[in-house]
């Protein structure tokens, strides 16, 4: 993940195995500490980590009298609550951190919760595409008016081809178009803030000074 997406060292990243924490690139690899599953509760029962969902603790012979008693310190566990009337606690919802752009990775922290980190470097033009994957058009803009899905067909078609060969001009046509869309008063606030995240992309593409050339 971290050579691909050309990430450096100490960058967060998600190493999709629920039983290591503070994940992290080193040389290349997103590696993360292992997860402790004590709860400090001695009434809890402790189950092994499971890579897939985390660690899990059989609550329900923890006494409680308030939610506070009930908390496990761990803020992509939920919000633990305490039944008062039989004394015990039950487990929170485990947090789903996916916010549906390709662009980011979407680890959940413990102490922070869910954090969206760019998975690729504003030099590269892969921080532009991700937003366009396959250069379709962005279903956000789907049920929008013909003439904005057609500004915003013929975007995503020059942003593919920008991607294929790198080419500076493309992508300033490619953000004309979009703005021509977002300008448009028929435009659905989904399909306009959808546009506006793409646009900031190519924004900071063109703008950034410490890279290699882009072909023109």
């Amino acid at each position: 993940m971290c050579v691909g997406q050309q990430l450096g060292d100490g960058t967060d990243c998600d190493d999709g195995n629920a039983c290591t924490m503070h994940d992290a690139c080193s040389r290349g690899m997103c590696v993360g500490k292992p997860r402790i599953c004590d709860d400090g509760l001695d009434c809890s029962i402790v189950f092994p980590c499971d890579p897939g969902t985390g660690c899990g603790h059989g609550m329900s012979r923890c006494p409680c009298a308030t939610d506070a008693d009930c908390d496990d310190h761990d803020a992509c566990t939920g919000r633990e609550t305490c039944d008062v009337a039989t004394g015990t606690c039950h487990p929170g919802t485990r947090l789903d951190c996916g916010d549906g752009n390709d662009c980011t990775n979407d680890p959940c922290l413990p102490r922070e919760g869910c954090k969206h980190v760019d998975k690729f470097q504003k030099c590269s033009f892969d921080s532009v595409k991700c937003s366009v994957p396959g250069s379709t058009p962005p279903s956000a803009c789907a049920v929008d008016p013909k003439t904005i899905r057609q500004l915003v067909k013929r975007a995503t078609n020059l942003i593919g081809k920008s991607a294929e060969n790198r080419r500076f001009k493309r992508t300033m046509r490619a953000q004309k178009l979009l703005e021509s869309a977002q300008n448009l008063g028929s435009i659905s606030d989904a399909c306009k803030n959808k546009l506006t995240d793409i646009d900031s992309r190519i924004d900071d593409w063109l703008k950034m000074t410490d890279c290699p050339p882009a072909p023109r």
